[in-house]
C-alpha cells in the first residue's frame, strides 16, 4: 500500500479520535448535570441509537435527546475514563471500542464502580464526524442507584 493510500485513513482516524475526546469531555458534563454539551456531539439524524448502561434502547433524534436529557437530571457527578481505546475508519462511518472505567457516588455514602465494555458509532456529517450509535454494558449498580434512570 502506497503512503499516499494511508495518509487519509491516518487523518480521519485523528479526526475521529478528536470527535471521540469531545464526547468523553460532553460525558462529564453529562454526568454533572448538563446535556447540552453531550447533545452537541451526537447527529441528529433520524437513525441514531443509544443503549446506555442504564438500560432500554431510543432510536432516534428526539427519543435519544431526551434520555440524555433525563440522565443528566441525576446530576450523578461520577466520573468515567475510556480505556484500551481502539478506533477504525470505514468510509464515512467510523467506531470506537474501549472499557470504561468509572465511579459515581452512591446511597449511603458507598462510592459504586463501574467497569464496561462500550462501543461508540460515527458518521461524517457536513465536515464533522457525529456520534451516531452508543452502547455500554448494562449497569446493575448504576441501575440500582438511579432508579428509573
Amino acid at each position: 500500500m502506497s503512503q499516499l493510500a494511508t495518509e487519509p485513513s491516518l487523518r480521519q482516524e485523528g479526526e475521529v479520535r478528536d470527535a471521540y475526546g469531545r464526547f468523553h469531555a460532553s460525558l462529564k458534563s453529562l454526568l454533572a448535570g448538563d446535556s447540552r454539551p453531550m447533545e452537541a456531539v451526537w447527529s441528529h439524524a433520524a437513525d441514531v441509537t443509544l443503549s446506555s448502561p442504564h438500560g432500554g434502547r431510543q432510536i432516534g433524534w428526539e427519543p435519544v435527546r431526551r434520555e440524555l436529557q433525563r440522565i443528566a437530571g441525576f446530576k450523578s457527578g461520577g466520573q468515567v475514563d475510556p480505556a484500551d481505546l481502539l478506533i477504525r475508519v470505514c468510509g464515512n462511518c467510523a467506531y470506537a471500542l474501549c472499557f470504561e472505567r468509572g465511579k459515581f457516588p452512591g446511597p449511603g455514602g458507598k462510592e459504586i464502580h463501574i467497569d464496561l465494555r462500550e462501543t461508540s458509532i460515527f458518521r461524517h456529517e457536513k465536515g464533522q464526524w457525529r456520534l451516531v450509535h452508543y452502547q455500554a454494558d448494562l449497569s446493575p449498580e448504576l441501575q440500582q442507584a438511579f432508579p428509573g434512570a
